[in-house]
């Protein structure tokens, strides 16, 4: 246990010297967003020229990532790329999946095993598409690949 005087100079430490330390980040993202408030406020900035280009194959393994990658993948996607909607398409479909298992499970008698399976499958079928995505490639998940293309073909 310390005494009170320990207590007092670690916490007078802490609160004084620690902001000194990360000063120079600060600076950093203070100096960062003047940059970005000049680009913005010049009049012949055109929106989105300096925002940078996402590699498609990074979009695709982030779609992978829990719904939140799969939204985020979503608002990457911009200007929209072949390869990466495919693999947001085909995650968003099994976190559906995934999500709809959760309801079987209140099924009385045989929803619980169900819900296992489904969340199981769909699991697997997400490492198979995560796997694809990894190695550039544009093939479906199977059995449900094909339905998700078509049925959120405006993604």
């Amino acid at each position: 246990m310390l005494d009170k005087y320990t207590e007092t100079f670690i916490v007078f430490f802490g609160i004084y010297t620690l902001p000194i330390l990360f000063l120079k980040e600060i600076v950093s993202i203070k100096s960062d967003f003047i940059q970005k408030k000049e680009v913005m406020d010049n009049p012949m900035h055109q929106w989105g020229e300096d925002q940078p280009s996402r590699d498609p194959k990074t979009i695709a393994i982030v779609a992978y990532l829990t719904i939140v990658g799969c939204i985020i993948a979503m608002i990457w996607n911009n200007p929209r790329s072949e390869q990466a909607s495919f693999h947001i398409r085909q995650s968003l479909g099994l976190m559906l999946i995934w999500m709809g298992s959760r309801f079987v499970a209140f099924v009385p008698f045989f929803g619980h095993t169900l819900a296992r399976g489904l969340s199981l499958g769909a699991f697997v079928l997400l490492i198979i598409g995560l796997i694809g995505a990894v190695q550039g490639q544009q093939k479906p998940v199977p059995v449900l690949g094909e339905y998700f293309q078509e049925w959120f073909k405006t993604l």
